[in-house]
């Protein structure tokens, strides 16, 4: 069972696995397969998980056709787009992304989603790209968080 506080919604969930389960801070959580965000605070029989979409957690992302790194960052209402990517770059729509070799907070090669064109812009030199994600973050029923790792 998730359960998200209204005005957290799209920053946070919290789930019913916690420490007596083996759950660590730092380990990332999936859905159908996409990075939905990582386990930011655990208790002995429930968690929370730090979503994609919060503002606060910043995760350093591969374009996976290019090779091109970004940072992933949530606007607090939804949305995630892709930071950092030279003003003089132009990506196509549906391009795949996925998390960086170079982060330290999770495991490099978990798919997160889609480039989307629409909606792009520049500022200060840098082409901001919004990010169609994998994970439903409407629809949090079911999460999957990866055990083996810990960051």
């Amino acid at each position: 069972m998730d359960v998200r506080p209204p005005g957290l919604w799209w920053q946070e969930v919290r789930i019913d696995k916690g420490s007596s389960d083996g759950l660590k801070e730092g380990m990332p959580v999936l859905q159908d397969g996409f990075l939905a965000g990582r386990v930011a605070r655990v208790l002995p029989n429930h968690s929370w998980v730090e979503l994609l979409t919060s503002p606060s957690l910043l995760v350093p992302v591969v374009i996976d056709d290019t090779r091109d790194l970004g940072v992933l960052a949530g606007d607090g209402n939804g949305g995630i787009s892709i930071l950092y990517i030279p003003e003089e770059k132009k990506l196509s729509d549906g391009l795949g992304i996925s998390t960086a070799l170079v982060s330290d907070l999770l495991p490099p090669g978990l798919p997160v989603g889609v480039i989307s064109s629409r909606g792009s812009r520049t500022e200060d030199g840098f082409r901001i790209y919004r990010i169609i994600p994998g994970a439903d973050f409407s629809t949090m029923y079911s999460l999957f968080v990866l055990t083996g790792v810990s960051k």
